[in-house]
């Protein structure tokens, strides 16, 4: 884990630490603390997490409804034009019949 502290230099890019272009009015030198941390296992966060269960469950679900709302909305109204111009279809083949009996 990384730790910033100040502005950046060119050294620090070249290293491939990510830091603002800014320069710090507090500190006059670039200062990088490196950190070595455990790895953890994900059981272990997600139980550090169970209170916010019902929240994460009910905003999936919520996300989820929401993506299918316009491809349903879309399906619906892909059959209401269906049934319009099968209507209007029917309706100009059966005057083109009229104009050929006639």
């Amino acid at each position: 884990m990384l730790i910033i502290l100040s502005h950046c230099q060119t050294e620090d890019i070249t290293r491939g630490v990510h830091l603002l272009h800014k320069p710090n009015l507090f500190f006059q030198d670039s200062v990088v603390v490196e950190e070595d941390v455990k790895p953890v296992s994900f059981t272990r966060i997600l139980k550090y997490n169970a209170s916010e269960w019902p929240y994460m469950v009910f905003g999936s679900l919520s996300a989820a409804v929401n993506g299918a709302v316009n491809p349903l909305y879309a399906l619906l109204f892909s059959q209401i034009l269906g049934v319009c111009y099968a209507n209007i279809l029917k309706c100009v083949l059966a005057l083109k019949q009229r104009r050929v009996n006639v």
